[in-house]
């Protein structure tokens, strides 16, 4: 039988986007790159109380701002390893606390899935995702030819930057509750879309 692992991983993310990341043991599986900090649960102890364990141990920083982002499942050779993510936006820490632990801020644009362990994959591409996504209108069965109608569309978005009319701006967390199974990164700082309306 494969064992079971369970780990709580903290996404722990400034305003400006970047992520907190660290430099992994390369005497552990799959060591010598970089990770999330975090850590395996307990017996008995709750995602959310590993992970403030964990934060604590390896970082010196107690999260005040914690959400459930996502939970991803992977299946190594001798173990299934289930990561519990969760999204960490605001925390207490005292100054300088990476460069005393060894962790670093990444702009996430800034990080390759090869230089983590397998499992991370997924959050990785999630990561790297835009903030919002432009969602198109659905042409119904009756609607004019597809292709100029969706040339005509995509014109018109691009000349007024998705503006009512054309379309409108979704956040992938929302586009996330509708068509996927696991959620994607909200966005960072303001709520205002870039035309200045409200986001769904």
């Amino acid at each position: 039988m494969t064992d079971r692992l369970h780990v709580a991983v903290g996404v722990i993310q400034r305003r400006d986007g970047c992520v907190l990341v660290g430099h992994r043991d390369a005497r552990r599986h799959q060591g010598g790159g970089l990770e999330f900090p975090g850590g395996k649960l307990e017996p008995g102890e709750s995602i959310d109380a590993a992970l403030e364990r964990e934060l604590l141990e390896e970082t010196q920083l107690r999260p005040t701002a914690v959400a459930p982002w996502m939970t991803l499942a992977h299946c190594y050779a001798a173990r299934t390893v289930t990561l519990h993510v969760r999204r960490v936006t605001d925390w207490i820490s005292h100054h300088g606390f990476e460069r005393a632990n060894g962790l670093e801020w990444r702009d996430p644009a800034t990080l390759s899935a090869r230089d983590f362990p397998d499992a991370n994959r997924p959050l990785i591409a999630t990561l790297r995702l835009p903030p919002y996504s432009p969602v198109t209108p659905r042409w119904g069965p009756d609607s004019e030819p597809a292709s100029s109608h969706w040339l005509d569309a995509i014109a018109r978005a691009t000349a007024t930057s998705w503006r009512s009319g054309c379309g409108r701006w979704i956040t992938p967390r929302t586009l996330a509750r509708v068509g996927t199974c696991w959620s994607m990164p909200a966005p960072t700082g303001s709520s205002a879309c870039p035309d200045g309306s409200a986001c769904t």
